[in-house]
This record gives C-alpha cells, sequence and structure tokens, in this order.
C-alpha cells in the first residue's frame, strides 16, 4: 500500500508485483487531515485521562473504608 498526503488531497494506491491493483485520490489533505488527527488525539488522550481520574477516585474510596 502507497498512500501520498499532498496539500489538497490524498492518494492512496494498492501494488501487487509492481502492478497497481486498486487506486484512489480523496479530498482530504494538508491543514484538514492536520486537524482530523489532532482532533482524534486529544479525543483518545481525553478518554486515557478519565479512566485514570476514576481508577484514583475508586481506590481512594476504597481505601478510605
Amino acid at each position: 500500500m502507497v498512500i501520498d498526503i499532498g496539500g489538497g488531497s490524498t492518494d492512496i494506491a494498492i501494488l501487487s508485483l509492481d502492478e497497481i491493483i486498486a487506486s484512489k485520490s480523496i479530498r482530504i489533505a494538508g491543514n484538514r487531515f492536520d486537524e482530523d488527527i489532532v482532533r482524534y488525539v486529544k479525543r483518545k488522550i481525553q478518554l486515557v485521562n478519565w479512566r485514570q481520574n476514576c481508577r484514583k477516585k475508586l481506590k481512594r474510596k476504597w481505601l478510605q473504608h
């Protein structure tokens, strides 16, 4: 698989034995692509932080009893 992320489009090709089997060009790239990645990572980090905070609160609660 070959992926070329440019300023205005992303081109994807699947190769087999030096032949292109399938290819696609989509108009998502550049700043839009960067923003989507940042948004995704922020959501994942928020989820991890939420889980860690819940575990800490549960531990504190159980240690108090």
